[in-house]
């Protein structure tokens, strides 16, 4: 669990982004299109240049590397590798660090088995619903035990049933295993029956920080 701190963070589409997650706990960054949300992932992943800081723990992580950030990053649409079974997809990361072929078989079982997809490790991803497709993606992010998981859009163009088994994951993500989540969205309604934070971005700037639960009494 990591606590993530946001300070005057800018580049050509941040203007001063500031914003707190608190470690163990689920932060949502809502706004329209152009309102800075998946820069803002992109900048505590380290894959897009800025200025000011972004803190784990209290401490600068502006000097390191994307691979050393201990971050998870679920790009918009997932980004599984097409050509390779799930099993393989939540393993590659595991692969790449060439662990034990034992401790990787053993971390993907048990990944499958909290998410809910121990039954499809042998299908491909295009066989896959969407909701299915986003746990596998999650899983392949956790499966380097980051210290945050950065979610972009999603809940997009998933089906009811399919956003209300992603919410389930959600919240046992925080509060099973003390995952440290900040999840760019466009709508709070997607939200509904979740719990955390609410940063309001527009224009590259946050312009307001509420729990959700206001956010979601308050409607559109």
């Amino acid at each position: 669990m990591v606590k993530v701190e946001l300070i005057d963070v800018r580049n050509h589409v941040l203007k001063g982004v500031c914003f707190k997650a608190e470690e163990g706990s689920t932060t949502f960054l809502l706004g329209p299109n152009g309102a800075g949300k998946t820069t803002t992932l992109r900048a505590i992943a380290g894959l897009v240049d800025y200025e000011g800081c972004v803190l784990f723990d209290g401490h600068s992580i502006d000097h390191l590397p994307p691979h050393r950030r201990g971050v998870g990053l679920v790009p918009q649409g997932q980004a599984l590798f097409n050509h390779m079974t799930v099993e393989d997809n939540v393993a590659y990361g595991l692969r790449l660090r060439r662990l034990p072929r034992r401790v990787v078989e053993g971390r993907v079982l048990e990944l499958a088995k909290q998410l809910g997809f121990k039954h499809l490790l042998h299908r491909y991803p295009a066989t896959l619903s969407g909701g299915e497709r986003q746990k596998v993606a999650i899983a392949r992010a956790l499966a380097v035990e980051p210290r945050v998981l950065l979610l972009d859009e999603p809940f997009n163009n998933l089906d009811r049933h399919s956003r209300e088994g992603l919410k389930e994951v959600l919240r046992a993500l925080v509060e099973e295993l003390g995952v440290t989540v900040i999840a760019a969205t466009h709508w709070a309604s997607e939200l509904d029956g979740l719990e955390g934070v609410a940063v309001l971005m527009r224009d590259g700037r946050v312009v307001a920080s509420r729990p959700l639960r206001e956010v979601l009494r308050a409607g559109p």
